[in-house]
């Protein structure tokens, strides 16, 4: 009876003690702004070959079954490569731990930046832009910005784009005008100096139900516009998108714009 419950009792042990996720096999590519694969970038552990391909292995750990709830899965790995700014690949899943071996990861394309980079042509792309509730400054993120945004700098930044453009999840934000729950505007810049756009804006009326007052208003809006020196000009009747801009910060992905009187 006693080996019979000392068998039982590792048993027990043994099939209780499951293989958890730590990190998914990652692959992706590493390139510049103009798509020029960087090569010898530290990425986590692995190294960059020519054609700026890396891949790390799948990691696991074991653990006792004590609880029916999967663990999160956060990733963290670091970007390094001299004469760029470093990125750190980031993704949080709430119960990814639990994900079978053999979980891999395909990554969008990452661009690192150089350290003396300049603006890359913001046209011939679509850009989702919001601006503060006095019209100070202009957050831009490209269109497929929630696909490629996978360094914890673009979504700390794209959190900062939310703020002033949705107030569902924050409505006593106050970010947006009184009123007003979503506003959403989408530029396209033309490289004859003109631009065109369209303005969405959610309205609403009860602030604890989050009910709609009206039905949303669809703006097409266009205009003008010049960039020198790191100076955006722009001119419309768009109030959210009208004077002189300078350029406060900047990526692959995004930028910020703050409002200037010279």
């Amino acid at each position: 009876m006693k080996y019979y419950t000392i068998t039982l009792t590792l048993c027990l042990l043994i099939t209780s003690c499951v293989s958890r996720l730590s990190r998914p096999m990652i692959t992706g590519v590493i390139t510049d702004f103009d798509g020029k694969p960087i090569e010898n970038c530290t990425v986590g552990e692995a190294t960059t070959d020519q054609n700026g391909n890396y891949s790390l292995p799948e990691l696991r750990y074991r653990e006792f079954f004590l609880s029916l709830e999967a663990p999160p899965l956060l990733v963290s790995e670091q970007i390094i490569k001299e004469g760029y700014h470093s990125k750190h690949i980031q993704r949080f899943s709430s119960f990814g731990g639990s994900a079978r071996k053999g979980a891999k990861w395909k990554l969008d394309t990452i661009r690192l930046k150089k350290e003396k980079q300049k603006l890359s042509d913001i046209t011939n792309t679509q850009w989702n832009i919001s601006a503060t509730k006095n019209n100070d400054t202009i957050y831009f993120i490209k269109s497929n910005y929630t696909q490629t945004c996978i360094s914890y700098d673009c979504q700390n930044f794209y959190s900062k784009y939310d703020q002033y453009a949705d107030n569902y999840y924050n409505s006593n934000s106050k970010n947006l005008p009184e009123g007003i729950l979503k506003r959403y505007i989408t530029i396209s810049f033309k490289p004859q100096a003109v631009f065109k756009g369209q303005k969405i804006v959610q309205y609403i009326d009860n602030k604890q139900h989050l009910t709609k007052q009206r039905p949303n208003d669809t703006i097409q809006i266009s205009g003008e516009w010049n960039l020198n020196n790191n100076k955006l000009i722009i001119k419309s009747e768009l109030e959210e998108f009208q004077g002189t801009f300078k350029l406060s910060e900047f990526d692959y992905e995004y930028m910020k714009w703050i409002k200037t009187n010279s």
